[in-house]
């Protein structure tokens, strides 16, 4: 089995030993295979099955558990204690109840190596869900466009204009690291929000046209309220303007460390947050309000409608996908709730 040493997959896990034990088992029967660092906050009953489960991939997997309970520190902060023990010059999340596909991986790695100017890279991602225990449902889920432009607030707002998660895409070390979410904001909302502004700002990201991952569409994986900022400020609008001001602050102060050229960072942030809220809205009349008011150009303006209004279909062979779910198959992935 080719490995690839210059690759880390960190995998962040709580509580749910069945999923790890699936993921690992698949990663072992991939034509590819690299460094896996488990990132692990379960309970002590159940650190201690994964930890056998881990040790069943010597030299292959580094596992890590912190201490349980409240006492003890954020999810947050586990993991980005742990991805500093990251030694290879790329690395790529994975959740433990989602599949990496490593060729994708692969070719991500690949990408970056010949093109300095992109930061992260990588492909199409499908849904799983299995509504009966007889049928399995796949569907794409993300079909993103490359973010390939020069400037960063152009890229942003692409992002926000039809925005998708680039948690998963394979990045290069230092700027996984760099984008990690460290300040103060908790609610998960801004949490992805943090390491997709700040990545797109740090570089370029490319769409390569490969599938790429699978993700488990199991009923409880995206909570609305944590997800979605509509819920959110019904919620609590308070906590709400405490947590976008935490979140503006924090991403203004890692891009500056990253690049101080007196780049107004907080206007950029703006900028893209509200392309982002106003894309439940109506993201074509603020792109417009953008461009008359000389945030951005004409040619920028064309540019993000067209990117907007990229049909979400794409040609890929449903036998592609199948030696990637069988592997997991014994453990009844996806799950079936």
């Amino acid at each position: 089995m080719p490995f690839l040493p210059d690759v880390t997959v960190v995998v962040p896990t709580f509580n749910r030993p069945r999923f790890l034990a699936a993921l690992l088992e698949y990663f072992s029967t991939r034509p590819v295979t690299f460094k896996i660092i488990v990132s692990d906050g379960s309970s002590p009953e159940v650190q201690e099955q994964n930890r056998q489960t881990a040790g069943k991939y010597p030299g292959i997997v580094d596992y890590r558990a912190s201490r349980y309970g409240p006492d003890f520190g954020s999810a947050i902060e586990r993991i980005g204690k742990d991805i500093k023990a990251i030694t290879t010059e790329f690395a790529v999340f994975c959740a433990d109840d989602d599949l990496l596909m490593p060729e994708g991986v692969q070719a991500a790695v690949e990408f970056l190596r010949g093109h300095p100017d992109f930061v992260a890279a990588h492909g199409n991602y499908f849904g799983a869900s299995r509504p009966n225990p007889d049928t399995l449902n796949l569907a794409v889920t993300y079909a993103s466009q490359p973010l390939d432009m020069g400037r960063p607030l152009q890229r942003l707002l692409a992002l926000c204009t039809r925005y998708q998660s680039i948690f998963y895409a394979g990045q290069r070390t230092p700027d996984l690291i760099g984008s990690f979410p460290a300040g103060a904001v908790t609610a998960a909302h801004f949490l992805e929000l943090s390491h997709a502004f700040v990545l797109v700002c740090r570089g370029k990201l490319m769409t390569l046209p490969i599938p790429y991952f699978i993700r488990n569409e199991h009923l409880g994986s995206h909570p609305q309220y944590d997800h979605n900022p509509m819920y959110f400020v019904i919620k609590s609008g308070q906590e709400y303007l405490e947590e976008l001001l935490r979140f503006r602050d924090d991403l203004s102060r890692a891009l500056t460390e990253f690049k101080d050229d007196g780049t107004d960072w907080r206007q950029i942030i703006d900028l893209g947050y509200f392309v982002f809220l106003a894309r439940c809205l109506d993201p074509v009349n603020f792109r417009v309000n953008l461009m008359t008011k000389g945030v951005i150009s004409q040619a920028e303006l064309d540019e993000l409608t067209r990117r907007s209004s990229v049909s979400n279909e794409i040609p890929v062979p449903v036998e592609a996908l199948t030696p990637h779910l069988k592997p997991v198959a014994l453990h009844g992935w996806p799950a079936l709730y």
